[in-house]
């Protein structure tokens, strides 16, 4: 009889650890009045970015008056998944940023100053819907839109801003495999960003995915492309001071994003991440580092 419990459990459980842990931004959906939240703090801390050609330099090389500058970004975000039907879930994610790039000025005949410039607020509100096309193996089409919500463009303190003050807009084919009874997946998936802002261009949205769950811990790594549809090795001549300073303009981002996850119950659960920015153009290099409390039903 303790034998049959266990399988018992084993059968119900288990199953709801492995496809409650994969289904944030893949390919599943969530059951009709089923939800996915995830609220997360994350934390970046760097001296270094990509250049235009994909050279690892130090922020504001660009810039002859500014030295040893370093980059910080503190964020708390919200994201959702909703299930509105079995076939269609809502997807919204909203972030609270503060940003600060802090740096030598050197402005003869003044001496040089430590100048610390810091913005904060709500960023961007993304608002998605995931349609499933096929169940097993899963298949969805996922369409949304950037909103940002009423920040500064160009802050009056020059420092950092929280995005491109512009609505966006994308739509991507993402695809899903269980490997149950091995609790594992694999998850992939392709897109296109419409950019809205004559200054910026398009980009192509790729990435990988694969989570295994041991007993209470589930664990995953993730990749996550970037690239603009313009060639980026030279610097673009739309590129202004502010876009080489703080990354808003065009871009290409490479990513890897290990994860561990503990389950408390079935329903709850914390996260550790990283999110190592390996490789690009016009944008920072260095690591995310990120916790997070998530609820599920």
């Amino acid at each position: 009889m303790r034998g049959l419990r266990i399988l018992k459990w084993i059968a119900v459980v288990v199953p709801q650890f492995v496809f409650a842990t994969s289904a944030p931004g893949q390919a599943w959906v969530q059951k009709e009045d089923g939800y996915f939240f995830k609220l997360a703090a994350s934390y970046l801390s760097t001296d270094e970015m990509f250049d235009f050609q994909g050279n690892r330099t130090p922020v504001f090389a660009s810039d002859s008056t500014k030295s040893d500058g370093t980059y910080r970004e503190f964020a708390i975000t919200a994201y959702l998944e909703y299930g509105i039907n079995e076939r269609l879930t809502f997807v919204g994610n909203l972030p609270f940023k503060i940003v600060s790039n802090q740096f030598i000025e050197s402005l003869p005949p003044i001496d040089p100053r430590k100048v610390t410039l810091t913005n904060g607020g709500v960023s961007d509100l993304t608002t998605s819907l995931r349609a499933q096309m096929l169940e097993k193996p899963a298949l969805s089409l996922q369409g949304g839109i950037k909103i940002p919500l009423g920040y500064e463009q160009n802050p009056d303190n020059a420092g950092p801003r929280l995005g491109t003050g512009k609505v966006d807009a994308e739509l991507g084919l993402i695809g899903g495999v269980s490997f149950w009874p091995v609790p594992a997946y694999a998850s992939g998936g392709i897109g296109y960003r419409w950019r809205g802002g004559a200054e910026f261009h398009n980009e192509y949205l790729f990435n990988l995915e694969t989570g295994y769950t041991l007993r209470r811990l589930f664990m995953k790594i993730r990749f996550e492309g970037t690239k603009n549809v313009e060639d980026l090795t030279q610097v673009p001549s739309n590129a202004t001071t502010a876009e080489r300073q703080d990354n808003i303009g065009d871009q290409d981002v490479y990513k890897l994003l290990p994860a561990l996850t503990y389950h408390f119950t079935p329903g709850f659960s914390a996260t550790a991440e990283a999110y190592y920015s390996f490789a690009g153009k016009n944008t920072v290099y260095g690591t995310t580092w990120a916790l997070g409390l998530e609820w599920n039903r």
